[in-house]
């Protein structure tokens, strides 16, 4: 077991996907019954997410975040490094692409070993900003963990001298489950409105489908910059009574727990932790079969349909067989379970504490 200090520096605990995942493996690496667990929150609004109370929390305040652009920079670099100064040697995982040159950089001639992970699509590593710093500070790093083999792949060529390490999300599989009998005729999206997640496609595959005509719901769960624009597609469709917009929920359970499908409309991801969750509850999934994390979840026909990049009529037809074949569903939710199953987060949280105690090989 590890006797040093387990530091998490993560770009806030709002909710979204990174966050979610922070709080996975640091609430398991408790409950594994590890000490010395610290979460570096480098926002400071509350957590979305619980933690354990014996985890160690810092937030930086608001008087850093309230002053202009550089001096924000420069005193968040000042308060990181004091507060990481507060323990003796400690193994250090940095969150998120876009934030981890400024935690390399700002930590730098300390004596800590540094990880930093990578959540986001690998191809967004590779240009703008991040393709220009990221591939020169992550050298200083002990290792960087990807979620895929795709992305370990799609890095390597750029990312010279840095030690990879692929792992999967964590997962908190659900202890107790509604039977199949008990859910209700529910289609579930989950996730930000807006950017690359494509919702009103949704909209449109419906409509084509007449779904009015099926006795069935949709309902999207989430908040972004284009919910506004999705309600009001909704609204002048001819499917404006079966679709929902329910906003951010902080209790998921019974909305996976009565909906039969999950409909993902992605089309570029790092690893898609709510097609996990979805799967955890027995829901099987329609992906894109984007970059990246859809493959590696989705056995196309098996646990779900993974539908080629663009390929919209056999997403809407793939789609028209789960509403109306329920054999088809049951036989994949029973597969969907079994999938989920192997990214439990005890499971993956060992394997994560393998890699920055460094016990596991790199490559």
């Amino acid at each position: 077991m590890l006797k040093d200090n387990i530091i998490f520096i993560v770009p806030s605990m709002k909710s979204g996907g990174l966050e979610r995942v922070a709080s996975v493996f640091l609430n398991t690496i408790v409950q594994l019954g590890y000490q010395n667990v610290v979460i570096i929150n480098l926002s400071s609004a509350a957590p979305f997410y619980k933690l354990d109370d014996k985890i160690i929390y810092h937030s930086i305040s608001d008087k850093i975040n309230n002053k202009n652009k550089l001096l924000r920079a420069i005193s968040t670099r000042n308060w990181l490094r004091k507060t990481v100064k507060n323990y003796d040697s400690p193994k250090i995982l940095s969150f998120g692409e876009g934030y981890n040159a400024f935690v390399i950089f700002s930590l730098l001639g300390l004596k800590i070993d540094l990880f930093v992970t990578n959540r986001a699509s690998p191809l967004s590593s590779l240009k703008g900003f991040r393709g220009l710093i990221n591939p020169f500070f992550y050298k200083f790093t002990k290792g960087v963990i990807v979620q895929t083999n795709l992305a370990k792949e799609i890095l390597k060529p750029k990312y010279k001298k840095v030690n990879f390490h692929v792992l999967a999300n964590p997962i908190d599989m659900p202890s107790n489950l509604n039977d199949f009998q008990k859910k209700e005729n529910i289609i579930l999206n989950v996730g930000r409105i807006g950017g690359n997640k494509n919702q009103q496609y949704l909209i449109n595959y419906l409509q084509n489908i007449h779904f009015e005509n099926h006795d069935w719901h949709l309902n999207f769960i989430g908040d972004g910059p284009n919910r506004a624009q999705l309600e009001s597609l909704i609204s002048n469709s001819a499917v404006n009574e079966k679709v929902s917009v329910l906003g951010t929920k902080n209790q998921m359970q019974q909305h996976y727990e009565l909906s039969k499908i999950f409909a993902f409309t992605s089309t570029s991801e790092g690893f898609p932790n709510v097609l996990l969750e979805a799967m955890s509850y027995g829901l099987p999934c329609i992906s894109f079969d984007c970059i990246a994390g859809p493959a590696d979840l989705i056995e196309d026909g098996v646990d779900g349909f993974l539908i080629p990049m663009g390929n919209h009529k056999l997403y809407e037809k793939k789609l028209l067989a789960l509403i109306t074949d329920e054999e088809l569903r049951i036989t994949m939710s029973k597969n969907a379970l079994k999938k989920a199953a192997k990214y439990d987060s005890f499971a993956v949280t060992k394997q994560l504490v393998n890699i920055i105690s460094g016990n596991a090989n790199s490559n």
